[in-house]
């Protein structure tokens, strides 16, 4: 091919064309000349091109079926900014109950509950609980318990109504800490749950890592922390927040 870019030439019906002629147009796009640096020559059709001109600084190439070369520039996606978490909720769980439940939480899609030194007055061998909506059923529970104690009860009152946050001994002053977070709070659909919490009693400390899911259609309107075996609660602040 001859060197550069070739000329458009309209040539007639009847011209002779010389190898230079014929040189020049192989390899070229339909004879389109292009004016300007970047232009792009996009299909408009079958067997039709058209000129599509460079794009701003910082634009990028997109595809829109509504332009004629289905082409455009345009500005880039704007990154989804951080959701911003408010608090909800400061409980404390230091009145001799054996559950705490915080409402009013519809409407925030991402909700997250922090334990602080939960205590507890139990002396059974049980656990503590949390449940979505006061639901005893729906929960799909998927957790690794790392180092329980020994003397942990095979079985625990509420083991099928909810989320285990921990086990514990028959040690009265264990405190659990750690966090369960609560994705798609506030959809029809699935709701994911991950959960970290450790409690330690007297030198022997247990953690709970996973979580699991929620499958209610329901949006998440309340949060319920239960202390199982009937036991209440000694001590502790339970704080809930929420982001939209």
């Amino acid at each position: 091919m001859a060197a550069g870019y070739p000329v458009k030439v309209n040539y007639l019906t009847g011209d002779v064309l010389t190898a230079t002629n014929l040189n020049d147009l192989a390899g070229t796009v339909n004879l389109y000349d292009p004016t300007a640096k970047g232009d792009l020559f996009p299909a408009t059709a079958a067997d039709a091109v058209s000129r599509l001109a460079v794009g701003a600084n910082a634009t990028v190439l997109t595809a829109d079926s509504t332009t004629a070369t289905g082409l455009k520039w345009a500005a880039p996606a704007t990154p989804s900014a951080a959701k911003s978490y408010a608090l909800l909720s400061t409980t404390a769980t230091n009145t001799s109950a054996t559950s705490y439940t915080v409402s009013g939480l519809s409407g925030y899609d991402e909700i997250r509950v922090i334990f602080a030194s939960i205590g507890t007055t139990d002396t059974g061998n049980n656990g503590i609980f949390l449940q979505l909506n006061n639901a005893t059923t729906d929960y799909i529970r998927a957790a690794a318990e790392l180092s329980p104690p020994s003397t942990l009860s095979a079985s625990l009152a509420v083991s099928d109504a909810g989320f285990k946050l921990c086990s514990h001994g028959t040690v009265v002053f264990a405190r659990l800490q750690g966090y369960v977070n609560i994705s798609g709070a506030n959809t029809s659909g699935v709701k994911l749950v991950t959960i970290g919490t450790g409690i330690n009693e007297s030198g022997n400390p247990t953690s709970l890592i996973g979580g699991g899911a929620y499958t209610s259609t329901s949006v998440i309107s309340s949060i319920k922390i239960i202390q199982a075996g009937g036991a209440t609660f000694s001590a502790g602040t339970m704080y809930v927040y929420g982001a939209v």
